[in-house]
């Protein structure tokens, strides 16, 4: 019996270029992105600054964090201040299990 594969060579291929490719762009625009600031303090700030959208954008970066390498104990510090303990762990932690399913979905792909 043929063995079948479960990933086309030209997908594969054409996700790692796009995969690429969006990295070069980001990172040629990093200037107009928001920035995290390095400190928990600065942190905080941009977290409030996104208002009511400020939750998702918590969750949006413990996500990220599975992909991009920065201090996610940063993020968790802030929501921490922002949400208080039990609210700030509770959003840092659905972000990370969204990261980490995200990144193992990617990983069986």
């Amino acid at each position: 019996m043929a063995q079948r594969r479960w990933v086309d060579p030209n997908v594969a291929a054409t996700v790692l270029i796009l995969l690429l490719g969006v990295t070069v762009v980001s990172w040629l625009l990093a200037d107009m992105a928001p920035r995290l600031d390095e400190t928990v303090e600065g942190t905080v700030a941009l977290i409030r600054s996104w208002g009511s959208w400020g939750v998702l954008a918590s969750i949006g970066l413990m996500v990220v964090h599975s992909f991009v390498p920065f201090p996610a104990e940063i993020v968790a510090c802030a929501n921490g201040m922002i949400y208080g303990p039990y609210g700030g762990t509770v959003i840092t932690w659905v972000g990370a299990m969204l990261g980490a399913a995200a990144a193992f979905g990617l990983a069986r792909l």
